[in-house]
Parts: C-alpha cells; sequence; structure tokens
C-alpha cells in the first residue's frame, strides 16, 4: 500500500502488541487496485498470540478494521484457505465476516465466534468447503449455538471441530461424516443429547477431546458418543483420546465405560483434572488400581497420562508391574504424582517391560543406598539408551542443626545421581522434580545438564580414538 496511506505505531508500554497499523487517510479505489493483487497471493492469514509473540504482534487499528470492511471488490482474497484469529473483538470479526470469508476458505479458527456469528449467521452458506472449523469457546447463548448449528450442519467435508457447546442437530449431523477424524467438545449434565436416542454413535475417529463439567458428565458423553443405544455391541475405533475433566472417583467409570464402547485400537489416552470447570469430587483412591486395570485390553496404548494435580493417585510399584505387560507397546506414560513414590528398582522393571518407553514419568524415589551402590565396578546397573524423561526425587541426608533442612537440597549429591543416571540412561534429557519447588528445579536442572556435559565428552572421546 501507498507509504503516504499507512504507518506502524509503536504500543504503549505494557501492551500486548508490539505495533498498531495505523491509516493517515481514507483509502480510495487506486489504493483498493493497489492492493489487490498482493491480496490475492495470500494463502493464510494468522494472528500471534499476544502474550507468546508480543514482540512480532502487529494489531490492527480499529479505523483499519473498519477501513477494510468496505473493499469494493467481492474477492479481494481469492486464494485465502486459512484464518486464524486468536481472540478477535467485534470489529476484527466484522473485518473477517465482511473481507475475509468467502467460497475458498478451508480452514477457520476463532478463539471466540460469538462477535463473528454476529455478522456472519450464515456461515455454513458463506464458506461451504470448510474442512476445519475451531471454534473453543463455549457458546453460551441459545442463539449463537443455533447459528452455530446451522453452519456445522451445513459442512459435509469437515475433518476437525473443536466448537465447545454443541447441540442435538450437530452430533446427529457429525456422526454420519465419513471424513470426520477429530472431535472436541464441551458437554455439560444438562445436554439433552446425553439421554437421546434418535442418533448413532462415531465409528472412527483419529481424535475425540472432551471438556465437562463433571467426571460424571464425562462418562455419560464418552459413552453416549461411541455407542449407539440400538446396535451397543459395536465398539468404536478411536486412536485417541483426551479428557481434562476426570475426577479420581470418576476414574473408574470412565476407564470401565472405554473399556465397553472402544475397540483394543486406542492408542494414546489422557486424562486429567486440568478444565477450569469441572467439579472436584472426593479423591475415591481405592478405585486408582481398578480404574488402571480396566485399561489393560488396550493392548496397542502408546502413551497414556493420568494427572489429578495435587490428588496422589493411589497406585504401587508392584501394582504397576502386575499390569505393564499389558501395554507392550507403551512408549510414554506419565503419573502425575502417587500415595509413595516408587523405588529405582521398580523403575528399571517397568522399563524391561516397556521396551519402547522414552518417558517414564511415575514418581520415583532415588535413596542414598541406590547411589552409594552404583560406586561398586562389580555392580550389574542395566543401560536404557531409549529413556529421555523421567520423574524423579532424591532421599537427601538431613544435617543437623538445619532448621530449614527440608527447603535446601544438598548440592554436593549431585556427582552420585550423575553418576547413577548417566549408566542408567545415558541419553536422559528432562527431569520432571516429584516434589515442587525452585530448589528441586535448580538441583535437577543441573542433574540434566551434568549428565548431558558427560555424554559430550564421551562423544568426543570417542570421535578422537577413531581418528
Amino acid at each position: 500500500m501507498p507509504s503516504d496511506l499507512w504507518a506502524l505505531e509503536d504500543a504503549p508500554a505494557g501492551a500486548f502488541e508490539h505495533q498498531t497499523l495505523v491509516f493517515r487517510r481514507r483509502m480510495t479505489l487506486k489504493d483498493w487496485e493497489i492492493l489487490r493483487p498482493y491480496a490475492a497471493r495470500v494463502v493464510t492469514i494468522r494472528e500471534t498470540i499476544a502474550f507468546i509473540h508480543a514482540e512480532h504482534r502487529t494489531k490492527l487499528s480499529p479505523l483499519v478494521c473498519d477501513a477494510l470492511c468496505h473493499c469494493p471488490f467481492p474477492d479481494l482474497f481469492p486464494k485465502l484457505r486459512k484464518v486464524d484469529f486468536f481472540h478477535p473483538d467485534e470489529r476484527h470479526s466484522r473485518m473477517i465476516a465482511f473481507t475475509l470469508l468467502g467460497p475458498q476458505l478451508r480452514y477457520v479458527r476463532l478463539d471466540d465466534q460469538k462477535y463473528l456469528l454476529r455478522y456472519a449467521p450464515k456461515l455454513g452458506k458463506i464458506c461451504p468447503l470448510v474442512k476445519v472449523f475451531e471454534a473453543p469457546r463455549f457458546a453460551s447463548k441459545s442463539e449463537i449455538l443455533l447459528d452455530l448449528s446451522e453452519a456445522v450442519c451445513s459442512w459435509n467435508h469437515l475433518q476437525s471441530v473443536s466448537c465447545g457447546d454443541v447441540d442435538e442437530p450437530m452430533i446427529s449431523h457429525l456422526t454420519t461424516l465419513t471424513c470426520l477424524e477429530s472431535l472436541s467438545i464441551h458437554v455439560t449434565e444438562e445436554a439433552p443429547w446425553l439421554t437421546s436416542r434418535q442418533f448413532g454413535a462415531f465409528k472412527d475417529l483419529e481424535r475425540l477431546t472432551l471438556a465437562t463439567d463433571s467426571g460424571t458428565t464425562a462418562v455419560r458423553a464418552v459413552s453416549r458418543l461411541l455407542s449407539n443405544p440400538s446396535s451397543p455391541g459395536v465398539r468404536a475405533n478411536v486412536a485417541n483420546i483426551e479428557c481434562e475433566s476426570i475426577t479420581p472417583s470418576s476414574f473408574l467409570a470412565f476407564t470401565t465405560a472405554l473399556a465397553r464402547v472402544c475397540s483394543d485400537d486406542l492408542e494414546s489416552l489422557s486424562l486429567s483434572i486440568e478444565f477450569a470447570g469441572v467439579t472436584r469430587a472426593d479423591p475415591g483412591l481405592s478405585e486408582h488400581f481398578n480404574a488402571f486395570r480396566a485399561l489393560s485390553p488396550f493392548r496397542y496404548l502408546s502413551s497414556l497420562r493420568v494427572d489429578f494435580e495435587d490428588i496422589p493417585v493411589s497406585i504401587t510399584g508392584d501394582q504397576l508391574l502386575e499390569l505393564a505387560p499389558s501395554w507392550p507397546e507403551l512408549w510414554s506414560i506419565q503419573i502425575n504424582t502417587i500415595e509413595n513414590p516408587i523405588s529405582l528398582s521398580a523403575l528399571i522393571k517397568l522399563i524391561r517391560v516397556w521396551p519402547l518407553a522414552t518417558e517414564v514419568c511415575i514418581p520415583t524415589s532415588i535413596t542414598r543406598a541406590d547411589t552409594a551402590d552404583v560406586e561398586a565396578s562389580t555392580k550389574d546397573i542395566p543401560e536404557f539408551k531409549q529413556i529421555r524423561r523421567l520423574s524423579l526425587d532424591y532421599e537427601h541426608e538431613p544435617r543437623e542443626g538445619d532448621a530449614d533442612e527440608d527447603d535446601e537440597l544438598d548440592q554436593s549429591t549431585i556427582p552420585l545421581v550423575v553418576t547413577l543416571l548417566s549408566r542408567i540412561a545415558p541419553r536422559l534429557s528432562r527431569i520432571d522434580p516429584v516434589n515442587y519447588g525452585d530448589e528441586e528445579d535448580i538441583y535437577w536442572d543441573n542433574v540434566v545438564t551434568a549428565i548431558a556435559g558427560k555424554r559430550l565428552k564421551k562423544k568426543v572421546k570417542v570421535q578422537a580414538s577413531s581418528t
């Protein structure tokens, strides 16, 4: 565009954006004609996330957004296939609706869709060939959900959908799409479709992601989405399932439901209590082993994550060893917190059962006896070169007379720990501390750095000996 038309102004200190694009005057037809051939080349328009990419973020001023809404050409961006806006305000949404939307679009991502649907209520007719639609903010108003439902139900080429709240017509339509690979939705216990028998179930999905208002709702949702009441014996083929609303008390019910409605092709499972809107129920600690055991039919499981934040999972090293052979292809397992960390010997036995594992993040306690034994050259310590990530704690010896002995870790023990871990996992690149705190982070960061140093010295020595 002509240099006398626009300017970049630095944002005030503390603002998310780095610069703001402003217009110095009104756009003329000649300006539009200059812009048109450049706009015709654009394939993707993406807004950078403010708090992550602030140094690269340029914001459009309100006057620029208003000006772009009055384009004299119906197809300013004829090759545009993807629009991705993190959090469009009303002016940006109006500009997107009037200037960017069109039959050429295949990918639409808007973190919040309420303003867009105000200016483009017939979104499905404007963009009939959309394949990926992501609007994860939950549509709380019925009129917004109705417009969204109309759009989704008109798209027959959808491959991926993430749209917060859904109604029964949306679910019914999506279950008929053989091209659909990924579905991410929010579900509340009042959702009428949870008890409906008027639609089928999803038969094949690459990924299913659920955020619900309670663990109980999560159980009901996965059961209804993957099971047709008219054909209860048919199981769904789903490769990856993620649920952010599983409470400890619903853990067993959810995994039992999965065993009932999923085929044994499940490859990845992530269960957590991360969703802010979930109701935190009682721990239900005694059911955890049975909850894990319900997953034993999934022999192709390669990734398993269970994270109840500060609520510990009740499972022992012996119980994990009993279950481990059920998942021979496991390469990543993460259990955020358990009641009692497992022993180093139990960890080693688990890794032996999982030869493909690179991440075994089960809280493990290394004792002083473990590091003392490593000094003996005759000690038989196995080596697992594939391991990259572990979750560890070290049993530090209390120092007499130190009132804050639990707050400071003895850095002098690092060489012993490094020697041990370098023999067990010489390519270890990340350690998740079992206990939280700055001291723990510093300690284990130093351990990882020292292991990398030893690995580099060994490599240099090998290269030198071969020349």
